[in-house]
């Protein structure tokens, strides 16, 4: 039985991981890898395999249709995993960019997670949010780059714009307060009998 000839659109760890099931296939074999970033490892990892890429998109895939008879598309994911790598250079943590984000209104991701991402940022946005708040996210990202390449220190410093800044981290995690406990300099409640003068 002959192979059904593919394309997959898309090297991203998605697109890869389509790859690596098309060549166990029965069914498929693959054609051809399609990309939009040269330096994809995706791509690079389809090359050494001897498959034909692309890194000119779709339109150029699109000249080679003969080449396949189905392409797939990677599957849209509601979550994206960033790593830290180029704001690395300047100092600046996972950690450092999650904490500055608190600056710009936004909820910390969760970070360091994937395990298998170093220095990852999980982003994973909500269906009820709107495109404006996703817009927003970006041009606080790419504002917080920014800042990692001019000025990490503001970075590395983050949070400047709460009521309390960074939180020593060892420390909560060696000693986790779990419970809240009033202690003896806090004020009382206002149903207490007894008040402070």
């Amino acid at each position: 039985m002959n192979r059904i000839p593919a394309a997959i659109i898309g090297s991203g760890n998605i697109g890869t991981d389509l790859m690596y099931k098309i060549r166990r296939s029965s069914l498929l074999e693959l054609a051809w890898m399609c990309g939009v970033i040269p330096e994809s490892e995706g791509l690079a990892r389809a090359r050494r395999l001897g498959y034909k890429t692309t890194d000119l998109g779709i339109d150029d895939l699109l000249r080679h249709a003969d080449d396949f008879q189905i392409a797939f598309d990677e599957p849209c994911m509601h979550e994206a995993v960033f790593s830290d790598k180029k704001q690395k250079a300047s100092g600046a943590t996972t950690m450092d960019i999650a904490k500055r984000l608190i600056d710009f209104g936004f909820h910390p991701p969760t970070i360091y997670f994937p395990l298998v991402v170093h220095g990852a940022m999980m982003i994973e946005p909500t269906e009820t949010e709107t495109k404006e708040t996703l817009d927003e996210f970006v041009v606080a990202m790419r504002a917080i780059a920014r800042e990692c390449r001019e000025t990490p220190d503001v970075v590395k410093g983050a949070p400047h714009h709460t009521a309390l800044s960074r939180l020593d981290e060892v420390q909560a995690a060696r000693k986790p307060v779990l419970r809240w406990r009033r202690s003896e300099d806090s004020p009382r409640s206002h149903g207490d009998k007894e008040r402070r003068g």
